[in-house]
Parts: C-alpha cells; sequence; structure tokens
C-alpha cells in the first residue's frame, strides 16, 4: 500500500524518522508539538483528496504492560476536553502497519495538549479514559485530516512507562509547538533522576522510531 507523506514532530524524532526512511518518494514532515499548533499547521498543509498518511513519533505508556520501546499502533484516539468523539484509524493502514511491524500492539490512546509527567496521573488517566498510551499530536492530525478525506494511520514507540515520573516540563514548548531547549535543559537539572529517566527512555525510543520508519517505508 503506497503511502504519500509520514507526519512527524519536529526535532529529535524527525531526524530518527528521515534517517530510517527507505522509500525518497514519501515525504517527511516535520510537524510542531502541541494540538494548538498541530492545528495551525495543518490549516495550511497542502494535501490531496484520498492521500495515504503515517503519523508516527513517540507517546507516553499509561499501561505497565507497555514498556519503554514498545511499537503501538492506533486503533482509536480520544481527547481529553469533554463532549469530543473517539476518532478511528484508518482500518487498511491499521492492518498495514500491523503486518509491517509484528511485535507492535494494537492500542486506544489519550490526547492531550500537554506532556503528562507524573505517574500518578497517567495512571489515573488509564482508568478514567481505558487508554493505554497518550500523546499530543494523534488526535488534531485525526480530527483535521479524516474529513477531508485522507486515511491516516497512528504509529507510536512508547518513550516512558506508565510507572515512570518525568520532570516538569511545563514551558518546555513554546506557543507555535517548538521546544526550548534551555527550559528543557533547566527542567533536567532541577530533576536529575527523571531526566535522566526521560532521557534514557527516549534515546531508546529513537533508535526503534528509526527501524518503524525503515519498515513503513519499505515496499511490501
Amino acid at each position: 500500500m503506497p503511502i504519500d507523506y509520514i507526519l512527524v514532530p519536529q526535532g529529535a524524532e524527525y531526524e530518527a524518522v528521515r534517517q530510517g526512511v527507505s522509500d525518497r518518494n514519501v515525504a517527511v514532515i516535520a510537524i510542531p508539538a502541541g494540538p494548538t499548533a498541530v492545528k495551525r499547521f495543518l490549516s495550511e498543509f497542502s494535501c490531496r483528496n484520498g492521500s495515504r498518511i503515517w503519523s508516527v513519533g513517540l507517546c507516553g505508556g499509561l499501561s505497565e504492560q507497555l514498556p519503554v520501546g514498545q511499537v503501538v499502533v492506533y486503533r482509536d484516539c480520544q481527547p481529553v476536553r469533554p463532549g469530543a468523539a473517539t476518532l478511528p484509524c484508518d482500518p487498511e493502514l491499521v492492518q498495514a502497519s500491523l503486518l509491517r511491524l509484528e511485535r507492535a500492539r494494537l492500542v486506544s490512546a489519550l490526547g492531550t495538549d500537554r506532556v503528562i509527567v507524573s505517574a500518578a496521573e497517567k495512571q489515573a488517566l488509564a482508568r478514567q479514559f481505558a487508554t493505554r498510551v497518550v500523546d499530543m499530536e494523534s488526535y488534531t492530525v485525526l480530527e483535521t485530516l479524516r474529513p477531508a478525506g485522507i486515511a491516516v494511520g497512528v504509529v507510536r514507540v512508547v518513550s516512558d512507562g506508565a510507572a515512570d515520573d518525568l520532570p516538569d516540563l511545563s514551558g518546555v514548548f513554546d506557543g507555535a509547538g517548538n521546544l526550548q531547549p534551555l527550559a528543557l535543559a533547566a527542567a533536567l537539572v532541577r530533576s536529575p533522576l527523571a531526566g535522566a529517566r526521560l532521557v534514557g527512555g527516549s534515546l531508546i525510543a529513537l533508535q526503534v522510531l528509526r527501524i518503524v520508519a525503515k519498515r513503513l517505508s519499505s515496499p511490501a
């Protein structure tokens, strides 16, 4: 099944995917972090009706059964905000990604507007929404592109587990969804153990993400 685009958060995730993509006819597009910035970006994104897109990147685990480095394929995604519908991913892309990624787990995901850093909050969200992973971009990608007749599949790699506390990352992204390196460095210094966990988990997940990109973009 030919894919037209891979959408991936800018920065280290984008670099890992760009290095892994084996088919240079697949356009790798860097998107900002967070739902507001993604929605703004996609409002200017030119994509024809009938296109196929994989949205990929890292995610946080809400289930202790999903270790760091686990590849997950989204069945659907729901937002934290009340009253909004749960959105399914394109079933053909879901099946195609499961065939290409043999050890991937099929999950329901949660979309938030911030990084969930507390293990207690992760576990509370898992109970409240019956979801197994969380990220900030996938729901907005589905919400924006599906009505335009674009098939969307989502594949993510777990970078922090459900029992892992992370540093306070508020203020690490600006209003345009860009990572602020000095703010991130300050957060890591304030919480060195949690910071080491964040960095270590991210490095593992990025290595896996590179492999995921290669398999998704290779000829069937």
